[in-house]
């Protein structure tokens, strides 16, 4: 799959998570930073499956958040969006983002609920530090794959349930390279009230 980039333009240099920083010159000097952001994913479908099987593993995960719940299916009814296995591949850190509730957006730099942007402090989180303390590797331990959100299979990705598993997996291991999840496509999930601002 080709990847969209988008060409932003940063007075302080930062190089943001997964992001290439281009420091152009002219006469000697640099007049800009120039910071390239993969604005769609590069995953592996793995298969399309039926939504009996997502409900299926959600049920038998225990999930909080679900597909339809939350007022979702007011917007995104489940019998018009499509059900995948994916596996996520490492540049899709720029467009995996936490559910958009505020617990989580004080836990992410510019709290913007990037995964990529997790705080340290999330590691004393109870949720997070029962994963971080048994040392989750959510790429060998698929019967606890995240369930995901998103427009299309181009991204973003908003995480709806396995959010403190995720963020455990991530402080520890930093690469998202083969964790395996399950994903709902839906062209109107970025109007539903938990989608961030940043992954409308």
């Amino acid at each position: 799959m080709q990847c969209r980039l988008r060409l932003c333009y940063t007075g302080c240099g930062a190089r943001p998570p997964g992001g290439r920083r281009l420091d152009e010159e002219e006469d000697g000097h640099i007049f800009a930073n120039l910071i390239f952001i993969q604005t769609q994913i590069e995953m592996n479908i793995i298969e399309q499956i039926e939504y009996d099987k997502l409900k299926q593993f959600e049920d038998q995960i225990g999930g909080n958040v679900k597909v339809g719940g939350y007022e979702m299916d007011n917007i995104c009814p489940i019998n018009e969006g499509h059900c995948y296995q994916i596996k996520l591949q490492e540049n899709d850190i720029d467009q995996l983002f936490l559910l958009g509730e505020t617990t989580f957006k004080g836990l992410t730099h510019d709290k913007n609920y990037r995964l990529s942007g997790i705080i340290d402090s999330v590691k004393k989180l109870d949720r997070v530090k029962y994963w971080i303390d048994k040392k989750l590797d959510l790429r060998s331990s698929p019967e606890w794959s995240p369930v995901f959100v998103s427009p299309n299979t181009d991204g973003p990705i908003i995480t709806i349930d396995g959010n403190h598993r995720l963020m455990a997996h991530y402080y520890q291991h930093k690469n998202i390279e083969g964790l395996q999840g399950y994903l709902f496509v839906h062209p109107n999930i970025q109007k539903w009230g938990f989608a961030p601002n940043d992954a409308r």
